[in-house]
């Protein structure tokens, strides 16, 4: 059984959180697959000159999720240095979306879905919740990274 499976059981009718509808829980997915997805997604800000990676959708608010959207968003202007017109027409940005895709797929045996996007785009599109994943939004707001990766950075800064 996979993770995502196991994560598709119906709302705990005990849970006043779940039959109220109250969002109690920042994500829904297992601790070590959300804790290996932070670890995935680490190349990512190496790679691109990016404002963060994301999770977003069903994940975020239900625990019965199909797939894990995890969103590159990239400013205005490098996303447009790095793919011509629009990114369904761009053979580089599916190449890459497809391509990242499966290997986060692999590193968290989760099912996921992997867009890069322009921030304007990602702004106007996205109205709900987003968490930000380890890349460079994380290193913006040291709270949102795990402890043992803060620790780790400073003793790699040498402060």
């Amino acid at each position: 059984m996979s993770p995502v499976d196991s994560q598709e059981s119906p709302a705990d009718p005990q849970d006043p959180n779940e039959t109220t509808g109250a969002r109690k829980r920042p994500h829904y997915l297992p601790a070590l697959s959300f804790l290996a997805l932070n670890r995935a997604v680490e190349p990512l800000d190496r790679a691109f000159d990016l404002m963060g990676v994301f999770l977003v959708g069903s994940c975020l608010t239900r625990p019965n999720f199909r797939d894990v959207d995890v969103r590159c968003i990239l400013g205005d202007a490098e996303f447009d240095r790095l793919f011509s017109g629009s990114p369904r027409d761009d053979a580089l940005w599916s190449l890459l979306c497809e391509g990242i895709s499966a290997y986060l797929e692999r590193a968290t045996g989760l099912s996921i879905d992997f867009q890069i996007q322009r921030m304007s785009d990602a702004n106007a599109m996205h109205h709900g919740p987003r968490n930000a994943l380890q890349g460079a939004a994380s290193q913006q707001y040291p709270g949102e990274v795990p402890s043992w990766i803060r620790t780790r950075r400073l003793s790699r800064e040498g402060t």
